[in-house]
Order: C-alpha cells, then sequence, then structure tokens
C-alpha cells in the first residue's frame, strides 16, 4: 500500500481545481454602445463695478448603430447679464434632417 501524505494531497487537488480557471477562456468583448451623449452648464458670476452674470447650457447626443443612418443632435443656450440688463441670450439648435 502507497502511504501519501495528507499535506502533498491536499496541495495536489488544489493546483488541479484551480487549474481549470487558467485555461479558460476569456468572456467576448462586449459590443460598443451606439449611443454617445454629452452634457453641459456653466455659471460665470462677476461684481465690482459692474455686476455680471452668464449661464450657459449645451447637450449633444448621436446616435451610430454602424450602419449608413447617423442621428445626432446638438444644442445651446447662452444668457448673460450686466447690471440687470440683457447682454447676450443666444440659442442654438442643430437636428437631424
Amino acid at each position: 500500500m502507497i502511504t501519501i501524505p495528507r499535506p502533498l494531497l491536499a496541495g495536489v487537488c488544489l493546483v488541479l481545481a484551480t487549474s481549470t480557471k487558467l485555461f479558460a477562456q476569456a468572456p467576448p468583448p462586449a459590443p460598443p454602445d451606439p449611443w454617445a451623449v454629452t452634457a453641459s452648464a456653466g455659471l460665470a458670476l462677476t461684481s465690482g463695478n459692474t455686476d455680471t452674470n452668464t449661464l450657459n447650457l449645451g447637450y449633444g447626443f448621436a446616435y451610430d448603430p454602424k450602419t449608413r443612418n447617423l442621428v445626432k443632435s446638438e444644442g445651446l443656450f447662452l444668457r448673460g447679464k450686466a447690471d440687470e440688463e440683457l447682454t447676450t441670450e443666444r440659442f442654438a439648435l442643430s437636428l437631424p434632417p
């Protein structure tokens, strides 16, 4: 009869149990997200001889399903005041045709 020490037997079992994960294939990479979205916002407040405040907001998104059609839109809103008088007001919007 062959006698195998327990620590050696436990080590062999541990190596055999963990080695199957070493040879497993990595999962395939996830497909890229067809949506790209951005958002922005800003606020500037100044005081001194002239008090000014400016607000801007923007967005953008695109949908690219890797086909021949691409949907894209962008927008911007800008508003500025100096001494409670409106100095800047702009609105821009870009939509797909």
